[in-house]
């Protein structure tokens, strides 16, 4: 990362980030605090070597040990979840006996000797750990998707298509995002071991954006070597869905009958190859890294869009 790009970052810096900030860092002291109380000690001793690993893996490019630790770690927190639902639970219960949560979190540290608040207080903190034993069956849900969404993202590139296609992600401004960055690195490898493919960037301009995620990839693709003849931009798509759309109009008009393959962030690979073959399109997905931090939530968003997708039957 280079000084201005870090300069940069700091310019956009709001009050919001740095609550965002602050909040995480309490939660995360008081997660350790929970950690040394429970069994949960050793436990994240072993998360910690397997994190050690997985780096030293991503490091040396081995593909199937990063793989195959991807594959837990995408499931890793909601399967911790299940495994220590009984210290969550004790935890919640503690907090919910005690003013300290109450008058730090809502500032009615006065009011916690009103015993109709501190009924309410201790009723909200059962009913929240009575959900989550009710709810297992979700958590697995999510555990189960996680898998399969992991197990579609990690195949070995299959170089040599005719045209690769590049599905967009969020622009900061004219900057491409990380998560983005990381689709383009994965199709610049693509297309150095494929120097006869030719390369869809597919992406409108939303919010926030001073240029459509096409025009940022095109010029990111460019300023890493990539001859400006091999790209077409697809500049309308706001979707998965238009992505493809308006992509197969591309491949109809000037690449009739060519084979393809495509680039997406790793939990996206499954729904989005088969809304691919839904606009017409039969292309192999190859999957970018995700950015780790983001990858629980990102595989959470995506198995409730997968199982939106099928009930509207907008999935095969």
């Amino acid at each position: 990362m280079t000084l201005n790009s870090i300069i940069a970052n700091f310019q956009t810096f709001k009050l919001a980030d740095l609550l965002d900030i602050i909040i995480i860092a309490f939660l995360i002291y008081q997660l350790l605090g929970i950690i040394n109380r429970t069994r949960a000690g050793q436990l994240a001793k072993g998360a910690l070597l397997v994190l050690a690993v997985y780096l030293v893996a991503n490091v040396l490019n081995m593909r199937t040990v990063t793989w195959l630790l991807n594959s837990l770690l995408q499931v890793g927190l909601l399967t911790l979840v299940v495994l220590f639902q009984p210290e969550i639970r004790r935890a919640l219960e503690r907090m919910g006996q005690t003013d300290q949560w109450a008058s730090k979190l809502f500032n009615v540290k006065g009011r916690y000797n009103d015993p109709s608040f501190k009924g309410a207080w201790r009723s909200a903190i059962i009913a929240i750990c009575d959900a989550a034993e009710r709810y297992s069956a979700a958590v697995v849900f999510f555990c189960c998707m996680g898998a399969m969404l992991g197990s579609a993202a990690h195949k070995k590139a299959d170089y040599g298509k005719d045209v690769l296609i590049v599905l967009g992600c969020a622009v900061r401004g004219e900057r491409v995002s990380l998560t983005l960055k990381l689709r383009l690195d994965a199709a610049l490898e693509y297309l150095e071991h494929s120097p006869n493919t030719a390369v869809i960037v597919s992406g409108g301009k939303g919010d926030g954006e001073n240029i459509s995620e096409a025009e940022a990839m095109k010029r990111y693709l460019v300023s890493h070597g990539v001859d400006e003849g091999r790209i077409i931009t697809e500049d309308k798509s706001t979707s998965t869905w238009e992505n493809f759309k308006f992509s197969k109009a591309i491949l109809d008009q000037r690449f009739p009958g060519a084979s393809a393959a495509f680039v997406t962030t790793s939990f996206h690979v499954y729904r989005a190859g088969r809304v691919a073959i839904m606009n017409g399109i039969e292309a192999e997905g190859y999957g970018a890294k995700d950015v780790w931090y983001t990858a629980p939530n990102n595989y959470m968003r995506e198995s409730i869009a997968v199982a939106v997708y099928k009930l509207r039957g907008l999935l095969i």
